[in-house]
């Protein structure tokens, strides 16, 4: 899984990010790219500089994590803008056949309020599921 929110300090209140992680994306204008590591725990894996066009740009990061000749089921969450989500899995698309990967299926839902009270209303989520054929 991977996630972007517009605004860290939902995740800060909501004990999933610490408090240094916000003062130093602030600062620098980042916007992290945050990850669930093997125990479930919300990290911070990379950032991008500047918080413009954080959809395409976050698509272009996924499918660079991806593994060429793989197959992909991608899930995308997004927060009240759907037309983000739609531009992040366009972003996603180009990049991933570019990659040399490949998406078999995708869909779209709306955060729901559980993740939504830690991510903020302008977030993005990706979820992954690699296909195996054996």
């Amino acid at each position: 899984m991977f996630g972007v929110f517009a605004e860290v300090s939902y995740a800060v209140r909501g004990g999933r990010v610490k408090p240094l992680v916000k003062k130093v994306a602030d600062f620098l204008n980042l916007a992290p790219v945050f990850v669930l590591n093997v125990n479930g725990k919300l990290v911070a894996k990379s950032a991008m500089f500047g918080r413009h066009d954080l959809p395409t740009r976050l698509g272009k990061y996924i499918a660079g994590q991806l593994t060429p000749g793989d197959h992909y089921r991608i899930g995308i969450a997004y927060g009240r803008e759907f037309k983000h989500a739609e531009a992040l899995f366009a972003s996603l698309e180009r990049h991933v056949r570019e990659a040399g990967a490949t998406i078999e299926r995708h869909f779209f839902t709306r955060v729901g309020s559980a993740l939504g009270a830690h991510t903020g209303p302008d977030c993005l989520v990706v979820g992954l599921q690699k296909r195996d054929f054996g």
